[in-house]
């Protein structure tokens, strides 16, 4: 039985593939999540000038964080798309 030159094509081409597939997970490079366990809830949602805010998921609340103070504040709350933010009482 004579292989002809399309059968080795056929089959060099199944071995690269077949190669890529077996090498994969030594050359991809691991996902890392921004967010560790702890924080999967906080979501960024925006800057304005040097202030990132971030919604808690979990409650609606939506904090600021100050990127040149270092300080968090409280924005409010957010109980419905559209509409206002609900502020703490104090």
């Amino acid at each position: 039985m004579k292989i002809d030159k399309f059968t080795k094509v056929v089959l060099l081409v199944i071995a690269v593939f077949l190669g890529i597939v077996a090498l994969k997970p030594l050359v991809q490079i691991e996902t890392v999540s921004a967010y560790p366990g702890d924080f999967e809830y906080v979501k960024p949602i925006g800057m304005l000038m040097s202030i990132a805010f971030f919604l808690d998921t979990r409650n609606g609340d939506i904090w600021g964080y100050d990127l040149d103070e270092g300080k968090i504040y409280y924005s409010g709350k957010l109980v419905k798309l559209g509409k206002p933010l609900v502020k703490k009482k104090k």
